[in-house]
């Protein structure tokens, strides 16, 4: 091979390697991105999007999806609901299918075809739709904030010009604009007005890196941009709020249907007697009592675990010690777990799995399942036992309500001001029925038929008369203020919440052994509130001592009584005969490091145990974390913007 040709041959390959290495390297971009939007007085918006891209076939090979947002934020922080109506969308000056979906509060729409593939190399897309209700009325003129380029395109754009004009007449006076990520007040762009005043021209100096948007604002003279009329302002609450009038309907069924429901279903049994005094002969555990007070649940709170803690303690299956501020549980003279509650043989298998099991931060993670396994374990083992909670009518209620706030998103735009009165009376008429409910329990429990009925009868006149009441109260303001917005949300949303929260609790009803319990529950609450005035009034009250006193602290605790409980051992301990004890101090064995005292240099006898013990529980658990947004002017704010990508 001549030289000549040697030559030749490493000048091919070197091209080829050229080529080869220059369309590897070849990226997927968007070339330019150009908005034009003719502006009507009216303050609709014609807007046009011609979006050039470089397709290599990794992300754009059907084409490219731009996302619009459905919703913006009001003035006052309400979100209200975008309209973007297409009107045309090509590629390379031809019609282009296309399909929409919904993806996490947007519009996407998707452009091509599944089943088609479109070359390599620059496509020009033309994106043209409508959309209205994006004129700020401020009171220096009319604005258009606008993110002609929304923060959410995952690819670069290199170029990007953005034309303003105005349709009918009026004039700029004003202009601003932002690039950058969302939130940056960056100005790598410049923006001209015409000669004659009707169009503004902006264009950025600087490319756009994914995920930055490039935002501007048009301002203009007051009067430019008609005002939006009442026809108009109706039309859009029922775009923004007409699934609110819906979910005010499904709140009076719902609330129809609970009433009912509870009237026959979760009414509670008549329970016996209330006795003065009871103590051990409960035969249940602290938990327990707590459990069956609390209506067959454990409270999302600490009060049953510290009582059982402070039981398992004065039995001496553990002690309490003290690492720092936080308390330190230690098993001491283990019995069989078998002997114990199931919530305190709970307590002691997380104890005995580690020689220190510390309530800190350090330990969170056991602690959390400490409380899983402790409130497991006894409801698994009395569920229904004393307590019915009547669930499978409270899911009826859930369905109707999930039912209805589905229905939202279908509604009737037609002759929606009847439709939003009768939602308003019924969601006026069900809220007034919960408080109802404590008269008509009051009156039902009355001895005498005659008092049942005429308190029922009562009741319904009175309903009657409040219920048209407010609802001529409501129509009147409507008419005046059209401020009808603030019950509709209220009553609607707050409202179908409330009641299914409130029922939830009302539907449940105890058993004939529940409520026998319960009753005795609350001759004990009494006894540990009111000791030395049942040891004056009554013959059978047991003496105080530290036994008799340690033996119901912890049932004190679980009924949240602990502090007149302790002070009553306070004034016998500080008595002759607490003196005849012949203890100077009360040091109990299982706490002998003091964690409570030392911790809270408090003196007393574990007044407030209970709340401080559930506090260390409590700090002890990990906590999440919160954020916080920031809000002015930059890029991302105002109408518009979104973002797009390929498929």
């Amino acid at each position: 091979m001549s030289f000549f040709s040697k030559i030749k041959l490493c000048f091919f390959g070197l091209l080829i390697a050229v080529l080869s290495v220059s369309h590897s390297a070849a990226v997927e971009e968007i070339l330019q991105y150009d908005v034009k939007i003719d502006l009507s007085k009216n303050g609709d918006m014609l807007v046009r999007e011609t979006i050039t891209v470089n397709a290599e076939g990794r992300e754009i090979r059907r084409g490219i999806y731009r996302d619009l947002p459905r919703y913006f934020e009001g003035e006052d922080g309400t979100s209200l609901r975008e309209n973007f109506d297409i009107v045309s969308i090509t590629r390379n000056g031809r019609e282009e299918p296309y399909h929409t979906q919904y993806v996490n509060g947007w519009t996407r729409i998707l452009i091509g075809q599944e089943d088609v593939f479109i070359p390599r190399g620059q496509h020009i897309y033309e994106i043209t739709y409508e959309t209205d209700r994006q004129i700020g009325f401020l009171d220096e003129g009319e604005e258009l904030y606008w993110n002609a380029i929304g923060d959410g395109w995952i690819f670069p754009i290199k170029a990007s010009q953005v034309v303003v004009q105005l349709q009918d007449g009026g004039t700029f006076n004003g202009f601003e604009f932002f690039t950058g990520a969302y939130g940056s007040t960056d100005k790598n762009a410049r923006a001209v007005v015409s000669a004659d005043g009707n169009i503004i021209s902006f264009e950025l100096t600087q490319s756009l890196n994914p995920k930055e948007g490039f935002t501007i604002v048009a301002k203009m003279p007051r009067g430019t941009i008609d005002e939006p009329t009442e026809a108009q302002t109706r039309s859009w609450f029922m775009r923004d709020f007409g699934h609110i009038v819906v979910a005010a309907v499904t709140l009076g069924i719902v609330g129809l249907y609970y009433i009912f429901a509870w009237f026959f279903i979760g009414r509670d049994p008549k329970g016996s007697r209330i006795e003065q005094r009871k103590t051990l002969s409960l035969g249940i555990s602290p938990a327990l009592t707590h459990y069956i007070d609390n209506k067959g649940r454990i409270d999302g709170g600490w009060t049953a675990i510290s009582a059982a803690i402070l039981s398992l303690a004065i039995k001496r299956q553990i002690r309490i010690e003290q690492d720092g501020d936080d308390p330190v549980l230690v098993k001491d003279e283990v019995t069989g777990l078998n002997r114990l509650p199931v919530g305190e043989a709970a307590i002691m298998k997380m104890v005995m799995s580690k020689p220190q099991f510390a309530l800190s931060k350090a330990n969170g993670a056991n602690v959390s399942k400490l409380k899983s396994s402790f409130q497991k374990a006894i409801e698994d083992e009395h569920r229904g036992v004393f307590y019915e909670h009547n669930s499978k009518w409270i899911w009826i209620g859930i369905a109707l309500s999930v039912i209805g706030i589905l229905s939202t998103l279908i509604f009737n735009a037609d002759g929606f001001f009847s439709l939003l009165i009768s939602a308003i009376i019924s969601a006026v008429f069900s809220a007034f029925l919960v408080p109802v409910y404590f008269l008509i329990n009051r009156l039902w429990r009355a001895q005498s038929k005659f008092w049942k009925i005429f308190g029922l009868v009562l009741v319904g006149i009175f309903g009657f008369l409040l219920v048209s009441f407010f609802a001529a109260f409501i129509l009147a303001l409507f008419e005046e203020t059209q401020s009808w917005i603030e019950f509709a949300f209220i009553g609607a949303v707050f409202g179908l919440v409330a009641l299914n929260i409130i029922f939830y609790q009302l539907m449940g009803r105890p058993t004939a052994l529940g409520a026998e319990m319960m009753n005795q529950i609350k001759g004990l609450r009494l006894h540990l509130e009111n000791y030395h005035q049942q040891r004056m009034n009554l013959n059978d009250v047991p003496d105080m001592s530290i036994k008799y006193f340690e033996k119901l602290l912890p049932f004190a605790v679980a009924l949240g009584v602990e502090k007149p409980w302790s002070e009553a051992f306070d004034t016998w301990f500080k008595s002759a005969a607490g003196a005849a004890s012949g203890l100077k101090e009360y040091d109990p064995y299982w706490d002998r490091h003091r964690w409570y005292r030392n911790r809270h240099s408090r003196g007393g006898t574990y007044s407030d145990f209970g709340s401080q013990m559930a506090s260390s529980l409590s700090s002890a658990m990990p906590k999440p974390k919160s954020s916080s947004s920031s809000s002015g002017g930059f890029s991302g704010g105002g109408g518009g913007g979104g973002g797009g990508g390929g498929w």
